[in-house]
């Protein structure tokens, strides 16, 4: 009998996939690595040869039980019901129902007729990396207005110092009016 070296197997595809996920009411959120700076988490698919993949196109592929065609994308299409996908269209969700074959048209058209996109105006909350909105930045203006530091108050706001120095100096957030 051979002896041991304690070395665990690493399982398959989908056990090592569902081994970094978190099932909620709505998604399956992945916990393991991510991509910098999209956030969409990845994963081994096996061998060094077979490389890294997205792990919601591996979970896509997984349900289907084949690779995706060429060219295809693995689209979100979360439901948006539990606060987890409170936004709808998690990245980081990997629950099969929740995927879909599609194309980078499809993909863009399902973003905008579900809201997902502004076109035109990505000021303010409008733009899809704003931390703060707008009653946010007028609380942010009112203490400004008092004198307190930009450290304070980032720090208040979970944002940099300098999001609240580009305020100060009616650079940024210029259409909020205190």
């Amino acid at each position: 009998m051979a002896k041991s070296r304690g070395i665990k197997p690493r399982g398959t595809l989908e056990e090592r996939l569902l081994r970094h996920v978190e099932k909620t009411d709505c998604c399956w959120l992945w916990r393991g690595a991510r991509t910098k700076p999209a956030g969409y988490g990845v994963i081994g698919r096996g061998a060094a040869k077979d490389g890294m993949g997205l792990v919601h196109r591996v979970a896509l592929e997984l349900k289907l039980g084949r690779r995706l065609r060429e060219g295809a994308w693995a689209c979100h299409r979360c439901p948006g019901l539990a606060p987890c996908c409170a936004e709808a269209d998690n990245r980081l969700c990997v629950h099969p129902e929740h995927l879909y074959e599609g194309s980078a048209q499809s993909n863009r058209e399902d973003t905008i007729a579900r809201g997902r996109v502004v076109i035109g105006d990505h000021h303010g909350a409008r733009n899809g990396q704003a931390k703060l909105d707008d009653a946010r930045v007028r609380e942010i203006k009112r203490r400004i207005a008092l004198g307190q530091s930009d450290a304070v108050i980032a720090a208040d706001f979970e944002v940099v110092p300098a999001t609240v120095w580009w305020i100060r100096k009616g650079v940024r957030w210029t259409h909020v009016q205190l």
